[in-house]
Parts: structure tokens; C-alpha cells; sequence
């Protein structure tokens, strides 16, 4: 506990006498740090409405009047209940189809009065379990539905799902590359601050060696300093995100926060940086 204390007190000590290196690598860290949290809140609520849309992702089979002429409808169902990743199946009459579209579009009401008969298909309705939301078994079920006798044509929003679900994988894989971009820019600067502390202090840390200090106790100062820079930088990172996203809300924006486990993932990140810096400085430059 002892040793503890005096890390620290030399952790904060050293981050205050850096001046404006110290302020360079906290800047530094929070604007690496700032620019993945963009990237992570954006995520985050593409990643909200991709799962919000997929809980909603119904198939509709089409029928052809053939079947329904030839009451083959409940066969018809039947065979869709039983295939993989069908959750429900519910019936939508020709009659239904048309009270559903003027329910919808009702300017266009005066469409149907002039079509001859019942212009809507009969279709099924088709609810997919939780196993089957991905573009790739939506797809393979939508092929399923559509070879059984009967069903005329299938639709299950196959672009939208697909370019969503595109996007969300775009903006995690660009956040994860320029973030590792900017957090080893970070490091070299913590490297650099850290490295001008150790030189500045080379006589003392001589002293202690001499005296019997192993490498442990001379690096841990370091190590803390690193860390005190990653955890400032990261929570000004934080706070500016935080400001942004108070902003778009009082806007009206229908926007997300990060949730708690990505907020402790971010501000560990953010001393994990400075910690790798410092660790690095340390080994590089404590030649005594």
C-alpha cells in the first residue's frame, strides 16, 4: 500500500510538471479515442435500428388464384409450418389484401373501385424465429417458401436487410482500422511525453538503483503516469462524445448512448494506450 501511494503521488506529479508535452499526449489520446467513439455510437444505433427492422422482417407468399380457386390454401400453410425457421403463418385473403392497402395508401382507394375483381393476391404472412433474421437464412428460407406448389412470388425486403446489415459491418470495420490508426499515433506521443520524463529524472532514478530499487519500482511511476494520461484523455473523449449526443437528443434525434460496458470498454482503451506508451517509453529510453 505504501508503494502504491508513492506511484501515484509520482504518477500525478510527472503528469503535472509535463506541460505541454503532457497536454500533447492527453490530447492526443482524446482525440484517438474521440473519433473511435464516433465511429462506436454510430454503430451502436445503425446496429439499434438493423436489430429493430429484423424483429419486424415478415415473408409474404404470394398465391396464385389457382390455388385459391382450387381450395389448396390450408395444404399450402401446412407445408409452410413445417419448414425450418418459420415462426408463425398467417393468412391474407384477397379480401383482406384490400382492406390492408386502403388501410395503408386510402388516396388511392379510388384504384381498386376502378380494377376489375379483386386486383390483390392472396398471400401468407410468415414470421421468422430469431435464428433465421440473417440476410443469408432469410434468403435461403424466401427460397424454400417460393418452391412450394402454390406460391407465386416471395418478398422479404431482400435489398434493405442486405444493405443494412452491409452498413453495419462498413462502419465497425472503418472505426476499428482509422481508430488503430489514430490510437498508435497516440502511443508514439505518450512514448515521446513519458520518454521526457524519464530523462528528466535519470539522476534520481540513478540514485535509486544504486540504493537497491528494481526495475519494477523505478518503471511503476511511469506506468501510472500512462495510465492517468489514457484515463484523461479518454474522459475527455467521453465527455465531448456525450456532449454531441445530449445535443441530437434535445434536438429530437431518436439517438443512443453507449451502453455501460462499451463506455468501461472505451475509457479502458483509452488507459490501455497510455499504459503500452509509457511501457514502451520505459523500456526505450531507462537506460541507467
Amino acid at each position: 500500500m505504501k508503494n502504491l501511494r508513492f506511484f501515484v503521488r509520482e504518477a500525478f506529479g510527472g503528469f503535472f510538471r509535463g506541460g505541454i508535452m503532457t497536454a500533447a499526449a492527453v490530447l492526443s489520446i482524446a482525440i484517438s479515442m474521440l473519433v473511435i467513439g464516433i465511429f462506436a455510437l454510430a454503430y451502436v444505433n445503425l446496429k439499434a435500428v438493423y436489430d429493430d427492422l429484423q424483429a419486424q422482417v415478415v415473408i409474404d407468399a404470394y398465391l396464385t388464384d389457382e390455388a385459391v380457386a382450387a381450395d389448396t390454401v390450408s395444404g399450402i400453410e401446412g407445408h409452410l409450418t413445417k419448414l425450418p425457421g418459420v415462426a408463425g403463418v398467417e393468412y391474407i385473403s384477397k379480401e383482406d389484401a384490400m382492406e390492408e392497402f386502403v388501410g395503408i395508401f386510402p388516396a388511392e382507394r379510388e384504384l381498386l373501385d376502378y380494377a376489375a375483381g379483386e386486383p390483390l393476391p392472396a398471400s401468407f404472412r410468415i414470421t421468422v424465429d430469431e435464428t433465421h433474421k440473417e440476410p443469408g437464412s432469410l434468403a435461403a428460407l424466401a427460397e424454400k417458401i417460393g418452391a412450394v406448389d402454390g406460391v407465386e412470388d416471395v418478398v422479404w425486403g431482400r435489398e434493405w436487410v442486405k444493405n443494412l446489415a452491409s452498413t453495419v459491418r462498413l462502419v465497425r470495420t472503418a472505426g476499428i482500422v482509422i481508430g488503430a490508426i489514430l490510437a498508435a499515433a497516440a502511443v508514439l506521443v505518450v512514448i515521446s511525453t513519458v520518454g521526457l520524463a524519464v530523462y528528466a529524472r535519470r539522476e534520481q532514478i540513478g540514485v535509486m538503483k544504486i540504493v537497491g530499487a528494481t526495475d519494477a519500482f523505478v518503471n511503476a511511476p511511469f506506468i501510472f503516469e500512462g495510465a492517468l494520461l489514457g484515463l484523461v484523455g479518454g474522459g475527455l473523449a467521453l465527455g465531448a462524445l456525450y456532449g454531441a449526443y445530449a445535443a441530437l437528443a434535445g434536438e429530437g434525434a431518436g439517438v443512443l448512448f453507449l451502453p455501460w460496458e462499451y463506455v468501461l470498454a472505451f475509457l479502458g482503451v483509452a488507459v490501455f494506450l497510455g499504459v503500452v506508451g509509457a511501457y514502451i517509453s520505459v523500456k526505450r529510453f531507462l537506460r541507467v
